[in-house]
């Protein structure tokens, strides 16, 4: 038993040895890294690559961890920056492929011992020429993709694993990015829009275009153009703001909110409200443990499309524009209906269902519904 505990003791005593040695190389190296991102060390000019860009339609940077800047050349030339905190070999620069048509740059490799000893950081600068209108697919791992440029593309296909991805104005046929960990960020994305991520933000504010966003666990926030729009995110939020037309909006354990919109819109939400002001079209909106609140504008005259508004366990309260002429149905389990039209209305003798036209010439249905709570129906 005694040689078994001294044998234990002078187990531990070597690996005790061994952490306080690594230890020693990590601080005398100069710093921690996370990510891309190093604590207590910088990264230095290694090498800069001048590229003709004469015929290159086609631009791609594939990256581990290394992030990527877009700046303004101030030549006709690419020139790409390469900083990094190591003295590097010729393997672990960017390899450099060109066709007359498309430059490809990859990072170059990365070492065990420069992760662990060394805590690699790094990073590339790419300076674009004026008027280049090609198309750019920057990827990397676990850096950050930017740029303040505005872009005018063919196209842009962004993505990274842990990364955020922030874009200032970019105008292109077809916008794509995509977010496994990180943020989505574009001050403006106008043409065919593509954007998601798993557990980070997206947010857009302007540009006209079709829109596809998705999110699993983190907020969408799309504002300010003209376009479809379909928009889904698991548990969270998801905010729209000046945008017209059609939107079909998803969220399972978030809330909803729309101001300032036109076009029809389908909401639901699962566990959260629906907030809406200042619509101005028709739509279909569910809500299963929430609340439903929507405020129309005088244009939803001009729709003649109907509106549902269906709440299990909520309430429901709707503005509408005076001078409308509908066809209306109300029915709520263990809630009260209160319109300003009640006078146009027929109720059941318990009260828990009522319909009626209001108006001369009905141009829609509305129809709601709500199991355990109110129906409120308010002239704006």
């Amino acid at each position: 038993m005694r040689k078994f505990v001294i044998s234990m003791i002078a187990a531990f005593g070597v690996i005790a040895l061994g952490l306080i040695l690594i230890m020693v190389a990590v601080i005398r190296s100069g710093g921690i890294s996370f990510s891309s991102h190093t604590f207590g060390s910088g990264a230095d000019l290694v090498k800069t690559t001048n590229l003709s860009m004469d015929g290159i339609s086609s631009l791609s940077l594939e990256y581990s961890s290394d992030d990527i800047i877009f700046y303004q050349s101030d030549t006709k030339e690419l020139i790409l920056k390469e900083y990094m905190n190591i003295t590097p070999k010729e393997e672990e620069l960017t390899q450099i492929r060109q066709t007359s048509s498309e430059i490809r740059l990859s990072g170059g490799k990365r070492y065990w011992q420069n992760w662990v000893l060394n805590h690699f950081y790094g990073y590339v600068e790419v300076y674009l020429p004026e008027g280049y209108q090609g198309s750019i697919s920057p990827s990397t791992s676990s850096g950050n993709i930017e740029t303040d440029l505005v872009l005018n593309l063919s196209e842009l296909n962004a993505s990274c694993t842990s990364g955020d991805l922030t874009f200032n104005e970019v105008y292109a046929e077809d916008i794509r990015a995509a977010a496994s960990s990180g943020n989505i960020n574009f001050a403006k994305a106008e043409g065919k829009r593509s954007f998601a991520t798993s557990s980070g933000n997206i947010e857009v504010n302007g540009g006209n275009g079709d829109t596809d966003a998705s999110s699993t666990s983190g907020n969408i926030t799309i504002g300010n153009g003209i376009g479809s729009l379909s928009a889904a995110a698991s548990s969270g939020n998801i905010t729209i703001e000046g945008m017209d037309g059609k939107k079909d909006i998803e969220t399972s354990s978030g809330e909803i909110r729309l101001s300032d919109c036109g076009g029809y819109t389908a909401a639901t939400a699962s566990s959260g409200n629906i907030e809406i002001s200042e619509l101005g079209g028709a739509g279909d909106f569910e809500s299963t443990s929430g609340n439903i609140e929507v405020s129309f504008t005088d244009e939803l005259a001009q729709s003649n499309e109907d509106i549902r508004a269906n709440a299990s366990s909520g309430e429901i309260s709707l503005q509408l524009p005076g001078s409308l002429s509908f066809n209306f149905t109300a029915r709520t389990s263990s809630g009260d209906i209160d319109t300003f039209f009640d006078d146009s209305l027929n109720y059941k003798k318990d009260g828990d269902y009522a319909e009626g036209t209001v108006g001369a010439s009905p141009a829609f249905d509305l129809d709601t519904a709500t199991s355990s709570g109110n129906i409120t129906i308010e002239q704006r």
